[in-house]
């Protein structure tokens, strides 16, 4: 169980320092292209594959790997969830060669 003492109170995040954490700034692609164009050139990098590759051995599933890549790009501040909910749509249509 976690350690209550240690949790933070309700409310706690709204008393800090407004645009102090990376996902309340202006993130650094704001186009479905440039969002694609970067998980492409992130995934066709070897370390990467290795990492993912390990993951899938593991036992997880590409939508939860897919997620992970995805939520953690939207907490870094490099994209908004929101652009990443259209590459849903943009992704399948587009041709890798």
């Amino acid at each position: 169980m976690a350690d209550l003492i240690q949790a933070p109170i309700p409310g706690q995040s709204l008393t800090g320092t407004p645009k102090n954490v990376p996902w309340e700034k202006p993130s650094e692609l704001n186009e479905v292209k440039e969002v694609i164009n970067h998980y492409v050139e992130k995934l066709a990098d070897q370390d990467t594959m290795d990492d993912i590759a390990i993951l899938f051995e593991l036992g997880a599933d590409l939508k939860t790997v897919t997620e992970g890549l995805w939520l953690t790009g939207s907490m870094s501040g490099l994209h908004t969830v929101e652009t990443v909910s259209y590459t849903h749509l943009t992704l399948p249509t587009k041709r890798i060669v």
